[in-house]
């Protein structure tokens, strides 16, 4: 199978970013998990019939059934790492980035996707290159997976806190729509992640 080569971006190297960050404020529950009217988290999949035992007449949890209950389902609070816009196919948003730094020096970044999204912003940088691309995976057998290579774009790195385990960024990027090149794929927004060391 051939190589496939990926546009690459020059980073910009700077001291710090201005602009809002304030998503790093706002964290979400796992997926399945919401709250009810009265800010409780509250999930209704696999273990509904366990659960329905626990409740009240008016749909509460029992006080007695409440350790039992939140040993069900993790009710963790994920911190968001990421703010962007994008338009690229089945994207109904996401939150999270998740960067790993490899033994190789690299440093790779995915969006995460939900049930809602199967497009993926992936980044691989390395010294003063990042190579952008959008990974699609379509629910449609027909359309299978996909992948949007960058055509251009821009990339704001912290470089200080980068030293500190932390990807800071702020991105603009293009990318070409194979499936319909009359209608160009953008992702563009902010980063705030720690980056883990594999």
């Amino acid at each position: 199978m051939p190589k496939i080569n990926y546009p690459e971006i020059n980073i910009q190297w700077v001291d710090s970013i201005a602009g809002d960050f304030s998503f790093t404020k706002s964290w979400s529950y796992p997926e399945g998990v919401i709250e009810n009217s009265m800010s409780e988290p509250r999930f209704d999949g696999t273990y509904k019939s366990r659960i329905d035992g626990m409740k009240d007449k008016d749909g509460n949890i029992k006080p007695d059934s409440l350790s039992v209950y939140y040993t069900l389902f993790d009710t963790t609070h994920y911190f968001h790492t990421l703010k962007s816009e994008a338009w690229c196919y089945e994207y109904a948003g996401t939150n999270y980035i998740t960067c790993f730094k490899n033994d190789a020096g690299y440093i790779n970044c995915f969006s995460v996707n939900n049930v809602s999204t199967h497009s993926s912003l992936k980044l691989s940088i390395k010294d003063n290159i990042c190579i952008p691309y959008v990974h699609y995976t379509s629910v449609s057998s027909k359309t299978g997976l996909k992948i949007f290579k960058c055509t251009s774009g821009t990339i704001l790195i912290h470089s200080n806190m980068l030293l500190k385990g932390f990807l800071i960024a702020e991105f603009d990027f293009k990318f070409y729509n194979s499936l319909d090149p009359s209608k160009p794929i953008y992702w563009k927004g902010r980063i705030y992640s720690p980056v883990i060391e594999m």
